[in-house]
């Protein structure tokens, strides 16, 4: 996974600058329809039955982490489209991009279905 400026930033401010930065009680992971870039610009899936769901990642070793069990998403009651990249966020709406990375194959979200990211697909490493 890719690294947001923001947390970029906030890791640096952190380890030798002197400034704090709060981990947030939980994460969350979204759902795009575009690259969101280093400055979380891309489109987020959006309707009436999405929304982003709580993640935990198992704890690192040698600098990679991974989802130590199945993430869904709710039933999708509307067409969410081509699904092409996820995104850690620290907050369940808003909030701040931290991760974000392409999906190996971009799935199209058709209403009745449902995204789901097997245990131990979502891979975190940073070297």
């Amino acid at each position: 996974m890719d690294m947001s400026n923001y947390l970029a930033n906030a890791i640096v401010n952190a380890t030798v600058r002197g400034q704090s930065y709060t981990t947030p009680a939980t994460t969350y992971l979204g759902l795009f329809l575009s690259d969101p870039t280093k400055e979380g610009i891309g489109t987020e899936v959006s309707g009436a039955s999405y929304s982003r769901v709580p993640i935990t990642m198992s704890e690192p070793v040698n600098g990679t982490s991974a989802n130590p069990s199945d993430l869904e998403f709710a039933t999708a009651s509307t067409n969410w489209g081509l699904v092409t990249h996820v995104a850690i966020y620290d907050a369940i709406s808003g909030g701040n991009m931290l991760y974000f990375t392409m999906l190996d194959d971009d799935k199209n979200i058709e209403s009745g279905d449902v995204f789901k990211v097997a245990t131990n697909n979502l891979s975190l490493n940073i070297q």
